[in-house]
């Protein structure tokens, strides 16, 4: 099961991150033609509040719907099982519908507290953009489910490949009308592609037995599902409060600011969380299995393992980050209407948020863990006191340092619950092996902090330019991977010793 979890945890996130390059791509075009505009804040804002709409269900739903419906896969006939299945899609569109309708009568109290700064005119382009993008959030509850479904079959990648179609589709929009797209067709392809991306997931499922027939019903299972999303609704809710909030401080702040403020913490945070969400999502199915077969030394070992590979990949791409962001943001956005002073800013966003990082990989790891035990009180606490300091830290440094501060307050924040969550995990799941996890941090620090002098005193002593950034990151990592063999990292052990055993096979 080591190998098996640490080649899937991998193999996921590699999927996911390939993945998001099409949606950074995306961006890379946007920036061209819209630059950091007012159109592409209003843009971005829409994308934050459909994105919010569609957590406070999907993430509460996967953390519920996994742990029952794993009872179903394992235990239960095909016909019960897709029974069952066909009821969750059932209620759960019937509560997408009444999402919508609520934010259709509620639209213009939305957009006031999305964009607090905007005026009448730019609220009123922001309100059409947030309605023509309303179908979303029904189409991605049911992938949401979908995506529960895959992760209980071991079939992790499909979710994430399907999700790229609408930004594909995005991307070629850009790609033929340039300078001359309008704000509106881009909603609208990115509806219609996004509900024409679930249809391959449907085919695929169908011919793992899961049969579709529309049902509703309350069951005893569906009501203790609703139980566990009431409380986990709770947690994504906040969670998606703490991305519009510091949207809603960027409203404050000079045009461009939300823009930069998107593309600084997407490149950070974004890949960074799909790394962390890609292992721990792994986990969080093994965490599962091993539960009802009351296996409490394999699921410490799970959390362990889990958080070590997190902080192999994580920590260095922190330094990495800060080291280059200029290089970044430069290749990446500084074309067309995206200026050189919008890319410093960008590059500077990007290093403030590189410090919160590492808390997004703890949480992710932290918060699936207790959810698979159905320990949802703990993540509700940790969630709300991590949106109260990021509201307190965005009021006390947006003033000083701006869209900085914003991004600062943000890390912070993050940093700050982790040792609360690892406190909970201890007290209701088990005590992990706390010291192998701090040899490990300490041992990826060394190797982490040795590259980045060579690579940083290598920087300033020749001219900067797209090969040597290409050059210095590539040194970067074969420097940081050598010194991990030497001071035999946990991660790079279980990879070698994997190999070995698939040779003598």
């Amino acid at each position: 099961m080591k190998n098996n979890f640490l080649g899937k945890s991998l193999q996921l996130a590699i999927i996911s991150i390939l993945c998001q390059s099409i949606n950074l791509i995306r961006d890379i075009f946007l920036a061209k033609s819209l630059g950091a505009s007012n159109l592409n804040d209003i843009y971005l804002i829409s994308q934050s509040t459909i994105s919010m709409f569609v957590s406070m269900v999907n993430s509460p739903l996967a953390t519920a719907y996994v742990p029952v419906t794993t009872e179903y896969f394992v235990s239960k006939d095909k016909k019960e099982r897709n029974k069952f299945i066909n009821t969750v899609y059932g209620d759960t569109f019937i509560l997408s519908l009444f999402i919508i309708l609520v934010s259709f009568i509620f639209i213009n109290p939305i957009t006031k507290m999305v964009a607090p700064g905007y005026d009448q005119m730019d609220r009123q382009i922001l309100m059409k953009m947030i309605l023509l993008q309303m179908p979303i959030v029904s189409v991605n509850v049911l992938k949401g489910i979908n995506r529960g479904n895959f992760q209980i079959l071991q079939k992790y990648n499909i979710s994430e490949m399907t999700n790229v179609m609408p930004y594909c589709a995005m991307i070629l929009y850009l790609i033929i009308f340039n300078v001359k797209c309008s704000i509106y067709m881009i909603s609208i392809v990115l509806t219609v592609t996004t509900i024409l991306s679930i249809i391959p997931e449907i085919i695929i499922l169908n011919k793992n037995g899961v049969k579709f027939k529309f049902r509703i019903g309350l069951s005893k299972n569906i009501r203790l599902m609703i139980k566990m999303m009431l409380a986990t609704i709770i947690v994504a809710a906040v969670r998606e409060i703490n991305v519009v909030t510091d949207k809603a401080f960027g409203s404050l702040l000079e045009e461009g600011s939300i823009t930069m403020l998107s593309y600084g913490s997407k490149i950070t945070v974004v890949f960074v969380s799909l790394v962390s969400t890609s292992i721990s999502v792994v986990g969080f199915t093994n965490i599962a299995r091993l539960k009802n077969e009351n296996n409490e030394k394999g699921v410490l070992d799970i959390v362990a393992k889990s958080i070590n590979v997190i902080n192999f990949i994580i920590i260095p791409l922190m330094i990495y980050l800060i080291i280059f962001s200029n290089n970044i943001i430069k290749i990446l956005f500084e074309r067309g209407n995206f200026s050189s002073v919008q890319t410093n800013t960008t590059a500077n966003i990007m290093r403030f948020y590189a410090i919160g990082l590492l808390g997004y990989g703890f949480q992710d790891v932290f918060t699936r863990a207790l959810h698979a035990y159905k320990i949802v009180k703990c993540t509700i606490k940790a969630s709300i006191i991590m949106v109260l300091v990021n509201i307190i830290l965005d009021f006390v440094l947006v003033n000083n340092m701006g869209s900085y501060g914003i991004a600062l307050a943000s890390s912070l924040a993050i940093i700050f619950v982790i040792p609360i969550l690892a406190m909970d995990v201890i007290r209701y799941i088990g005590k992990f092996d706390l010291k192998l996890v701090i040899v490990e941090i300490l041992k990826i620090i060394i190797a982490t902090v040795f590259a980045a002098i060579v690579v940083m005193v290598i920087k300033r002593l020749i001219s900067d330019n797209m090969l040597t950034f290409m050059i210095l990151s590539l040194l970067f990592i074969f420097i940081y991977i050598i010194l991990c063999f030497i001071i035999k990292v946990s991660v790079i052990k279980e990879i070698t010793e994997a190999r070995r055993k698939n040779k003598t096979c």
